[in-house]
């Protein structure tokens, strides 16, 4: 994320998310409780949590880690 991005709330009710910081600084935000975030941080987030991540000045780069899901698929044009 640049400076001072973030990725909105929202909730996955399928899956345990686990977060790694690789480089930079931030806070994740999980039910209403702020964690900061820094590199090598490990941070995992419940399945139906409500969450939120917000990079700091320095930005935030992370990587998920999370249980397969099903694959996507397109449709045809109706």
């Amino acid at each position: 994320l640049d400076r001072g991005a973030s990725i909105g709330e929202h909730v996955n009710s399928e899956l345990d998310v686990l977060y790694l910081v690789v480089e930079g600084t931030g806070l994740l935000e999980i039910d209403g409780r702020e964690q900061g975030l820094s590199q090598h941080s490990l941070a995992n987030v419940p399945a139906g949590s409500t969450r939120t991540v917000r990079a700091a000045e320095d930005g935030l780069t992370y990587v998920t880690v999370h249980r397969r899901r099903g694959g996507l698929s397109l449709d045809r044009p109706r």
